[in-house]
């Protein structure tokens, strides 16, 4: 489970790069792989069957926030 700040740093994060509605729907979605699937590959098969450079760059700016929290 992602703790709290950590979820309000992302979906700002997200939010911004994406707009208040899409980046909240990133964020969750986001979110919901990594908690069914902590090794990331649910987060890569939605990258890849999605096949959107824009998504896939939201998705690595949030990652780097996630870790700039974890680091």
């Amino acid at each position: 489970q992602i703790p709290p700040s950590q979820r309000i740093a992302i979906e700002r994060e997200a939010r911004r790069l994406a707009g208040y509605r899409q980046g909240r729907e990133i964020c969750d979605r986001l979110l919901r792989h990594l908690s069914d699937d902590p090794t990331g590959n649910r987060v890569n098969t939605w990258l890849r069957e999605a096949d959107d450079p824009r998504l896939n760059s939201i998705v690595q700016q949030l990652f780097r926030v996630l870790r700039g929290l974890h680091g």
